[in-house]
C-alpha cells in the first residue's frame, strides 16, 4: 500500500530481488554522488552512516521526524572519532542481533569503538593482539573468523544491479485522482484534505 501511494505521488519505487533495501540505497546514493549531486539519505538505520562522504549525508530519524540529526563526515568524526567506513569495522566486532550479525561474542559497542579508534580497523586489532589482556584477548583470538565475517555481512553493497540511467529515478507528476482514491479507500481523510490537485488530465499535479 505504501508503494502504491508513493507511485501515485510520482515517486519512483526501486526494489530488486535478493538485495536488501540498504544495498539499493547505497548503490543509488553513490551513483548520484559520483554524478555530482548532493544526496541526503533519510533513515532510522545507523548502518547507513557508512555511506557518508563529501557528497552523501544521512538524516537520521531518532524519534520519528520530530527529532533528527544530520550526519556528515565531520559529524561522524565528532561523535565517533572515526571515518564513516570505519564504522563497518566497529560493527564487525560488536555485531548486530537485529541483522543476524554475530560479531565477537562478549565485545560490546564501547569496547568495539575503542578498539577501532585505537587500531584503525579489524586487521589492526589482530596485528596488535598481544596488547590485549585477559578475557578480551581470549574472545578476540577465539572468534577471529567471526569478526571478519561480521564485517563482510555489515558492509552495504554499492553495486546492486539496478537501472543505471539516473533519469529513471526522477520524480514524476503522479496521479492525483489515483492518490485521492487510495486515501479515500484507506480512510486517510487528513491526508486527502492536505492534497489539493491543481490540474487534471495527463499533466495533473498536486500540492
Amino acid at each position: 500500500l505504501a508503494k502504491d501511494i508513493l507511485r501515485a505521488m510520482g515517486y519512483p519505487v526501486v526494489e530488486m530481488d535478493n538485495f536488501e533495501a540498504d544495498d539499493v540505497i547505497g548503490t543509488l546514493a553513490k551513483r548520484f554522488g559520483k554524478a555530482g549531486h548532493k544526496v541526503t539519505i533519510v533513515t532510522g538505520d545507523r548502518d547507513s552512516l557508512q555511506l557518508v562522504d563529501d557528497k552523501v549525508s544521512v538524516l537520521l530519524t531518532k524519534r520519528g521526524i520530530r527529532e533528527t540529526a544530520l550526519y556528515t563526515p565531520a559529524a561522524i568524526q565528532q561523535e565517533y572519532g572515526l571515518e564513516p567506513l570505519q564504522l563497518i569495522d566497529v560493527k564487525g566486532l560488536q555485531g548486530d542481533s537485529s541483522d543476524n550479525i554475530p560479531g565477537v561474542p562478549g565485545v560490546g559497542p564501547k569496547t568495539a569503538l575503542k578498539l577501532i579508534q585505537q587500531f584503525g580497523n579489524i586487521e589492526g586489532v589482530y596485528e596488535n593482539i598481544e596488547t590485549q589482556k585477559g578475557k578480551l584477548k581470549e574472545k578476540l583470538i577465539n572468534n577471529k573468523d567471526l569478526a571478519f565475517l561480521s564485517r563482510e555481512l555489515g558492509t552495504i553493497c554499492l553495486e546492486a544491479p539496478i537501472e543505471k540511467d539516473l533519469k529513471k529515478y526522477e520524480q514524476g507528476t503522479g496521479s492525483p485522482d489515483e492518490l485521492l482514491g487510495l486515501f479515500a479507500e484507506l480512510e486517510l481523510t487528513q491526508f486527502a484534505t492536505d492534497v489539493k490537485p491543481v490540474a487534471t488530465g495527463p499533466s495533473a499535479e498536486y500540492v
